[in-house]
């Protein structure tokens, strides 16, 4: 049975097989709530998914948060584990799972980025 999350089957489609750059957060925690229903309450939405991408496990690639321009909106990317340069969060094997592509996230914990996430996005998805 494939236990791979479907936030990842999503972004490895989109991003390479589509060859597109990523998908914004939004977008990926609307799809949960109208087609998988992994996460619990609204307000648990966000944070339910950034704790799930952290802490899961390690994939053949990583995801990378970024800053789009063209959306207005952070997104999530895949990039190769292999090129996952710092700043980045690991899980418990210490393998890279969230790759931050803004300097000021490199600062923060996961809680931060979970709250900065969650009053951006929380009321609007």
């Amino acid at each position: 049975m494939d236990t791979t999350p479907y936030w990842y089957k999503l972004l490895d489609v989109w991003v390479n097989e589509l060859d597109n750059a990523g998908l914004s957060i939004p977008f990926i925690v609307g799809v949960d709530r109208q087609y998988a229903h992994d996460f619990h309450t609204d307000t648990e939405l966000v944070g339910a998914l950034l704790e799930a991408i952290f802490y899961g496990g390690a994939f053949e690639q990583c995801l990378s948060l970024e800053y789009c321009e063209t959306i207005q909106a952070y997104r999530f990317g895949l990039v190769d584990r292999a090129d996952a340069l710092a700043p980045y969060f690991a899980n418990a094997n210490n393998e890279p799972t969230l790759v931050c592509r803004i300097a000021e996230f490199g600062r923060q914990g996961l809680t931060d980025i979970i709250a900065l996430m969650t009053e951006l996005y929380g009321q609007n998805i």
